[in-house]
């Protein structure tokens, strides 16, 4: 078990960083990595510092490491300069808001070694059926959602004297140990998430500039692409 950081923060869309969605369920595309498979419960993602929020967010709108071979290409191809070079984001800061919340309730460390080890027991049939060979640290980053969703479903259901035993979980990120994320789990139990804000995300904000050099990333609206 892990107690939360006292604020938690979250990149999402205008106007309410934290506008709930409702659950998918099954094969959805859009399913997140500690979904519930059966969409009964919602997950809200969040993380322990701004840069961590902004990180997960941009990342995957980071170039590819073939970015100068893009970039060559369209210099030399009369029909595609029109087109944004890699690494610019157009119009991306205008539909967002990053949010700030309190965190309360008692969440799972999914990264420690007793965690792994419970999970490597527990959902061994699973995880065969699933053709993972060896469960450990790496299970918990990869892109196959349907692991994770497996993960996130048994831990919701754990219970200690027939209540929900954990609000959600804490888990570390694909980009690095130290951006801490968090899993929150929502249902119709008393909401953990507290004294909510949003704002519009601010283009000078430290953490975002440095998010945005570490990824090689540049904000701008498309006329500056051509």
């Amino acid at each position: 078990m892990v107690q939360p950081p006292s604020r938690v923060f979250r990149v999402g869309k205008s106007p309410d960083a934290w506008l709930r969605k409702p659950p998918s369920r099954g094969s959805d595309p859009t399913l997140n990595r500690y979904d519930d498979p059966l969409g009964i419960y919602h997950t809200v993602y969040a993380a322990s510092t701004p840069y961590g929020a902004y990180m997960e967010t941009l990342a995957s709108l980071r170039p590819a490491p073939t970015i100068d071979l893009a970039t060559s290409v369209l210099a030399n191809e009369p029909g595609l300069r029109g087109t944004p070079p890699p690494g610019l984001v157009t119009n991306w800061i205008e539909r967002r808001h990053i949010g700030k919340a309190q965190l309360n309730g008692v969440f799972v460390d999914i990264g420690a070694s007793e965690s792994i080890a419970l999970l490597r027991r527990r959902l061994a049939d699973r995880f065969a059926a699933l053709g993972v060979v060896e469960f450990d640290l790496s299970a918990l980053t990869t892109a196959r959602r349907e692991v994770t969703m497996e993960i996130s479903r048994f831990i919701f259901e754990l219970e200690y004297r027939e209540q929900r035993r954990f609000d959600g979980i804490c888990y570390p990120s694909r980009l690095g140990r130290n951006i801490l994320c968090w899993a929150i789990f929502e249902d119709d139990h008393p909401a953990c998430i507290t004294k909510k804000q949003s704002q519009p995300v601010n283009a000078t904000d430290p953490e975002l500039v440095e998010v945005l050099g570490h990824l090689r990333i540049s904000l701008g609206p498309i006329s500056a692409a051509s």
